[in-house]
């Protein structure tokens, strides 16, 4: 109500508010190969838009990336985003069987990703094995992902023999 000069007027207004959709994709992660991932955006009555304009409120990660999404009620809305990595199981090869001259040594180190469990045919968790007799050796390598196992044979014999040409 205003009053000036003895005159009054009154007038009502109604005030609506209307809430924000919320949007929590969660934290950034990393995932193990092949591994799926559902990120949900739902809330009740919004509308969405992903990354790749998709409309739906879940979206389902396969590759690594930047996900993220837009919710909407009215003209309101709200957005999150969420960056998913992926982790491999471990893979390496030790190579082809090896034979070795008496005396020669070998030392196996195979290439591979950081945070990788080794181990061993004799329960050896190092990084590389040193080799100089005969036998099979393996190496498992493993992380919260999986684990991979390769063997290679090694045979050791006499080299370089000096035989007479003539009897």
């Amino acid at each position: 109500t205003v009053i000036q000069q003895g005159c009054s007027a009154t007038d009502t207004v109604l005030v609506t508010y209307n809430t924000a959709p919320v949007v929590n994709l969660g934290n950034d992660t990393t995932l193990c190969e092949k591994i799926t991932k559902m990120l949900n955006a739902f809330y009740d009555n919004a509308t969405y838009r992903w990354q790749d304009e998709s409309t739906g409120s879940d979206y389902l990660v396969k590759l690594p990336g930047l996900y993220y999404v837009t919710s909407s009620i009215g003209n309101c809305s709200s957005s999150d985003s969420i960056n998913i990595s992926y982790k491999p199981v471990p893979f390496f090869t030790l190579g082809n069987d090896v034979f070795l001259c008496t005396g020669q040594q070998l030392i196996l180190n195979p290439t591979l990703n950081t945070n990788v469990d080794y181990l061993w045919q004799n329960a050896s968790t190092q990084p590389s094995f040193t080799i100089n007799t005969d036998g099979i050796y393996t190496l498992t390598a493993s992380n919260e992902c999986g684990s991979y196992t390769d063997s290679v044979k090694i045979t050791t014999g006499i080299c370089n023999l000096n035989l007479p040409n003539a009897f």
